[in-house]
């Protein structure tokens, strides 16, 4: 019976999910949006900051330079977003790794991995602010004149609410996995004790 219950629970909660939409005004569908892509920023986060236990603030430049690069592939060349949020993906691990291999070849942690982060994260808004190609304090201005799925371009704000929706269930699905694998506990012993970590054979 409590099963059943639990079952009914889970199955209404995931209809009104999908339905919400429908339901609420133009302006609460933009605010379920903001909580959905915080939702997702926040489960991106917690694989560093919660399970491996390492506070940064460089999120904000990862993020940022995804959505730029995405954003400047569609408004320069007419590449699809789902392209460009792939190579917008690879130059932000890429600036990761190398903010990543500064920090840790010269054992940079804590309170000192977080300024290293902030540091970069600063250079990189003035930079943004005060360059033209990139859109300067204005930013980007990307029009929507039609409903286009390739493009991710909709009228209707509701769409954005699926997509937005359909990205935290694959961070989800992420922190799952990481939760039940090798590397998830490996991430969780560097954050109780990064030496004793190391001497059981973790690479930190």
């Amino acid at each position: 019976m409590k099963t059943t219950r639990n079952w009914f629970v889970v199955l209404a909660g995931i209809a009104l999910i999908i339905g919400l939409p429908k339901i609420l005004p133009e302006h609460s569908i933009h605010v379920a949006i903001q909580i959905l892509l915080f939702a997702y920023l926040s489960l991106c986060w917690n694989i560093l900051g919660g399970f491996t236990g390492q506070l940064s603030f460089g999120h904000a430049l990862f993020m940022g330079v995804g959505a730029y690069t995405s954003t400047l592939l569609l408004l320069r060349f007419g590449i699809s977003p789902w392209i460009g949020m792939i190579a917008g993906g690879i130059l932000s691990a890429l600036l990761g790794l190398f903010i990543g291999y500064l920090s840790f070849r010269y054992r940079i942690r804590g309170t000192y991995f977080a300024l290293v982060t902030l540091a970069f994260t600063e250079v990189a808004r003035i930079i943004a602010l005060n360059t033209e190609a990139v859109g300067g304090a204005m930013g980007l201005y990307i029009p929507i004149q039609s409903n286009d799925l390739w493009q991710i371009k909709f009228v209707d704000k509701s769409q954005y609410y699926y997509v937005m929706l359909a990205f935290l269930l694959v961070a989800m699905g992420v922190t799952a996995w990481l939760e039940r694998s090798v590397t998830g506990h490996k991430l969780i012993a560097i954050r109780e004790n990064e030496d004793a970590a190391q001497a059981l054979g973790v690479s930190l």
